[in-house]
This record gives C-alpha cells, structure tokens and sequence, in this order.
C-alpha cells in the first residue's frame, strides 16, 4: 500500500513540475515571440525611412520627447478600430499596418507612404501563407519593388493588370497567382482608403465610388469632373433616422423613373462586404447591384459581374425577401455563388441577409414597396 501510495504521489509531484516547467516556457516563449514580432515591423518601418538601427537602438527612433518616427493614434468612428500612423515629420514619409486576407490565410505587412499619402514610399509583407512559387510571389521583393512610385488614384486606388503597366496606379499581378494578387491589392485599396478618411489626409474622393455605382445603376453618363453635379440633378434624397443605431440613413429616388438606390452592409466569410443595390419603383425589383469593399477571398467573388448580374430582373418576396440555393430558378432565388464549398456559402449567406435586412428596414423607414 505504502508503495502504491509512493508511486502516486511521485507522478502527482512529476506531472506538476512537468506542467510549471510547460507553462513557464510558454510564457518565455509566448514574451520572445512578441518581442521578435515588434523588431520585425518596427525595423520594417526603419528600413522604408532609410534610417540606419541596431538590435539594441531600434525601438529609441520611436520613443522619447521628440522621436524621430512619431505615432499618431485615432479610433475609427465607424467601427470603433484603433488605428495607428508613423509619421517621419523631417522627410515627411507616414507608415502603417495593414492586415487583409490573401487566397488561404492572413496578409500583414508596412505600407509607407510620402507626406502626400498617395505616393507609395515602400511596402513589405511579413506574414502571409500562401502557395510558394504562386501566391507566395507577391512577398517577394520582385514583386513588391514595383510598388515604390506608384500611386493610389483619388477615385479607384491601385489596379491589378496582366503585363504592362502604364499608369502610376496600375500594379503587374502576379502570374498564376490572380486570387491572391487582387486580394493584396483589395487590402492595399481598403486600407489606404480606411486610413484616409480616419486621419483626414491624402486626396481620397469617398463619394465618387458609390456615386458612380448609382448613376452606372441608372444608366446616366458621367466623368470624374462631372459625377457630383449629374447625381445632385438626377436624384432626390430622402434621409431618415435609423430607430435601431440613432445614426442618419439615406435612399436615393431617380427623380425620372422612380428608382431607389441605397447602401448596404453585411458580413461575408472573412470580413465586411459593402455595396449599393437600385431597386425598381416598385422597392422590390432589382434594377442592379455593385459591391463597392469586399475582403472575401476564400468565400469566392462576390463582387464580380458573373455573380452579380444574376440578381437584375430577381424580386424581393414581402415575407421571404430573396434566398439562396443551388439551382435558382423562382422570382426571389439566388444562385449560392461559386467558390470552396462552406466558404461560398457563407460569403453568398452573408450578402443576401444584408440586402433582406437593408430593405426591410428602409421599407418600414420610408413607406416602400407596399408593405
């Protein structure tokens, strides 16, 4: 018995010595880890600024009275995100971090900017999980090189094209790799934009995308100079107060037929899907839609026009609004959209449950559709 007894308390003993010492790692490790993680990006942001550093002076360019990177901290009124810029106030160059989503997984990296915030400094990747030799291409330095110089367009940021760029805002996609290229270029896009607008600087033109979806919507022409004064002559506004978040809320009434044209929001996969969708006069008929910020990926392309263009004609049913499935084919069905299987699903379950919800509310806000 007293041996019986021995051997238990001994492995009771060994198994508690055993667990401090695992936790005792996991916290020497879990500390390392974070420490490794912030000389990787501080010394990222150093390297875009030309600024010479040691594994031991690196973090004193941030710290200090007068550092010579200065942080700048707002919080996003929309979302209630913390946002954070690194500004060199002696060159003007202004620094973030950004995090999107490639094809399989996390993208994180510096983007460095000039005192403009339009003209790319620099941009390095420091995580991402994509295929190697495919999407693992756009961390490379081959790739991101073409980067320096270029610059985010006021209305439309970067674009992906196939071989040749021929504009300051034109990026060359990597070759059997156009999933995760757009995807970086829709992290680029969003951020930049999203930062913009928070810190109030660079020249970011916020209205022109949704704007012009509406007009496209409505077949009415326009151009960059002209886009504001042709909505204000063809569209009514009607504004309301949202009873659920006390916030403003707008539809968009064409003063020549009658039709209505509204944002919406909802949440795909990976994140946020955002759009503009233009109802018929009847508030049940769906003229046309256009997703304006995505960050699906694995969730498919949710803001192609071979996906999108199924809804125009679709109407929304009074009890039902539209649903999706495999093989629609009813008045108020939608095809599941096309992508990896649970993924898609949810991106597709994501949309329609924003555009339900969106117009039910403004339904019931406005004294649409009959209802």
């Amino acid at each position: 018995m007293k041996r019986t007894f021995s051997m238990f308390l001994f492995v009771i003993l060994l198994g508690a010595l055993t667990s401090g010492l695992l936790l005792g790692m996991d916290l020497l490790t879990r500390e390392r880890i974070n420490i490794n993680k912030e000389y990787v990006w501080r010394t990222t942001i150093l390297d875009h600024h030309n600024i010479s550093y040691t594994t031991v002076n690196f973090i004193d360019y941030f710290e200090g009275e007068t550092p010579v990177i200065r942080t700048e901290t707002q919080v996003d009124p929309l979302t209630d995100e913390e946002l954070t810029i690194y500004v060199n106030d002696d060159i003007g160059y202004i620094s973030l971090y950004f995090k999107g989503t490639g094809l399989w997984g996390p993208l994180e990296g510096i983007l460095t900017m000039e005192a403009d915030f339009m003209t790319i400094v620099d941009v390095s990747i420091l995580i991402e999980t994509e295929t190697p030799g495919l999407g693992g291409v756009v961390a490379e330095r081959k790739h991101l090189n073409q980067y320096s110089g270029q610059r985010f367009d006021s209305f439309t940021g970067l674009t992906g094209v196939a071989n040749i760029s021929n504009s300051e805002s034109e990026i060359i996609i990597v070759s059997g790799a156009t999933g995760t290229s757009n995807a970086f270029l829709l992290t680029l896009n969003t951020t930049h934009t999203k930062y913009a607008r928070v810190f109030d600087i660079g020249e970011v033109n916020y209205e022109f995308i949704w704007r012009s979806a509406i007009l496209e919507h409505n077949k009415i022409s326009y151009t960059t100079e002209n886009f504001a004064s042709v909505f204000e002559s063809n569209f009514e506004t009607l504004t309301k107060t949202n009873p659920n978040t006390d916030e403003e809320v707008s539809v968009y009434r064409n003063k020549a037929n009658g039709n209505i044209s509204y944002h919406f929001e909802g949440n795909g996969f990976v994140g946020p899907i955002e759009g503009t969708i233009t109802l018929a006069s009847d508030f049940k008929t769906v003229v046309d839609i256009s997703i304006t910020m995505q960050t699906e990926n694995r969730g498919g392309n949710v803001d192609e026009r071979d996906f999108l263009d199924q809804f125009i004609g679709k109407e929304f049913d009074n009890v039902t609004g539209l649903i999706y499935l495999k093989g629609a084919s009813a008045k108020n069905e939608i095809e599941i959209l096309a992508g990896i299987q649970g993924s898609a699903t949810i991106t597709t379950s994501g949309l329609i449950n924003a555009l339900n919800a969106t117009r039910e509310l403004y339904a019931e806000l406005f004294d649409l559709g009959g209802e």
